[in-house]
């Protein structure tokens, strides 16, 4: 019997620490929000895939430090998790210990065969006042989009709708041409050889896919989850099959 494909999502959290002002006084609390890849990590799970999941907290430490490790997984999903968070270990950071290049690692391991997909956010492709810093790195050459050098973010309050582009393509197979709109994006610019399958605002790329080395990967410039994706998208009677079209294509 064929074992699961194996996927990997890494990301989508965050720690809050928030200020409250009551007069003369003050008080500061701390909390930890995972919740945001709640919907998507249940999509990767109902379509028969094996998920682990590393939130950013996690990621620094525990992301795969070896070409074994790294090849247990079919496909890497990437979501709002800056790359300084994946290339400096903490052993590194506060050790100043040897380690292995893991955006290197993620490179190879495409170029090798290995999926990728990079979902936007506020700490993905160079994002929030360009923080993200995935411009100019191993990760954009592996992508099917350039970057910009600097804040990336278009911000739709007023909801921006996907143009499908490419319906014949596999990741999109079977999916209405109709979807939600959306708040917000990451803006990049299509690769020469990028498969363009759909677009916000008649051509920044929303979803691009392609080939790279013996591997393949795919860019969904919006997010998975708030505040760019409206509840809509996530209750959308596509948003598993989307996902798991996706996941087997790059795999």
């Amino acid at each position: 019997m064929q074992s699961k494909k194996r996927v990997l999502l890494v990301g989508e959290s965050r720690a809050v620490l928030e200020t409250s002002i009551k007069g003369f006084n003050h008080m500061t609390l701390g909390f930890y929000l995972d919740d945001a890849a709640e919907e998507l990590k249940k999509s990767i799970k109902n379509s028969g895939y094996e998920l682990d999941y590393l939130s950013n907290e996690e990621a620094s430490r525990n992301f795969p430090t070896s070409e074994e490790a790294i090849n247990q997984y079919d496909v890497i999903i990437f979501s709002d998790i800056g790359l300084d968070t994946i290339l400096l270990h903490p052993d590194t950071l506060r050790k100043s210990l040897i380690m292995p290049n893991r955006i290197k690692l993620i490179h190879d391991y495409v170029k090798n065969g290995g999926g990728f997909i990079m979902v936007g956010g506020y700490m993905s492709f160079q994002g929030y006042e360009a923080k993200a810093r995935y411009h100019g790195s191993l990760i954009e050459d592996l992508l099917p989009v350039e970057m910009l050098p600097h804040d990336d973010r278009v911000e739709c309050p007023e909801g921006c709708k996907p143009e499908i582009v490419n319906p014949e393509h596999p990741v999109l197979s079977g999916i209405s041409t109709d979807w939600p709109v959306f708040l917000g994006y990451n803006k990049v610019k299509a690769k020469k050889d990028a498969d363009v399958l759909a677009v916000f605002n008649d051509d920044d790329v929303f979803v691009a896919s392609w080939d790279y080395g013996k591997g393949k990967s795919m860019v969904f410039t919006s997010d998975c989850a708030p505040h760019w994706a409206i509840p809509d998208f996530l209750k959308w009677e596509y948003y598993e099959k989307f996902w798991k079209e996706a996941i087997a294509w790059v795999s």
